[in-house]
């Protein structure tokens, strides 16, 4: 468990966890944006972290009352090629 609130360089999608009728909705959204794009859900605990497209990182561990966002990256962080 490698807990955050900043996210990684490589982490640059999320994939949302919310309900949408009886199912998850599983919409891809960009980093930088809080709501989903399928269904318009704020970024929430349990959405996952993505990079290059749909490799898993981690999760949202957690949204504070001033949503500042905890994330949970699976492993250490890459090293940077030199």
């Amino acid at each position: 468990m490698v807990l955050t609130t900043k996210p990684r360089q490589e982490h640059t999608m999320w994939k949302c966890h919310g309900r949408m009728l009886n199912e998850i909705c599983g919409g891809v959204t960009d980093i930088k944006e809080l709501e989903c794009s399928k269904c318009g859900k704020r970024r929430a605990a349990n959405d996952e972290a993505l990079a290059n497209g749909s490799n898993v990182i981690g999760t949202l561990h957690s949204v504070d009352s001033q949503g500042e966002e905890t994330w949970d990256y699976t492993g250490p962080e890459p090293h940077k090629k030199t």
